[in-house]
C-alpha cells in the first residue's frame, strides 16, 4: 500500500490492514497493535503449557505418595 507521497506501507490484509486504509490509525499505531495481538498466542500457549505441567507434576506425587513401596531416593 502507497500513500499521496509515494511512501509504501507494507500491511497484511485483516481488520487491522483495513482500519489502516481507512486511515483510523497510523503506522506506528498499526505495527503496535499487530505485534500485541501475535503475542497473546504465545503467552496463552506458555500458560497451557506451564498448567499442564503442573497437573502432570501433581498427578505423580500424588502416585509416588500413594504406593506401599517407597523407590528410593536418588544420590
Amino acid at each position: 500500500m502507497a500513500n499521496k507521497d509515494g511512501i509504501q506501507y507494507r500491511i497484511q490484509p485483516d481488520e487491522l490492514g483495513s482500519q489502516f486504509a481507512c486511515r483510523k490509525m497510523d503506522y506506528k499505531e498499526y505495527l503496535y497493535l499487530q505485534k500485541k495481538g501475535s503475542r497473546r498466542p504465545i503467552g496463552l500457549t506458555l500458560a497451557m503449557t506451564s498448567g499442564f505441567g503442573r497437573k502432570g507434576e501433581d498427578s505423580l506425587r500424588l502416585f509416588y505418595n500413594n504406593m506401599k513401596v517407597k523407590p528410593k531416593p536418588l544420590k
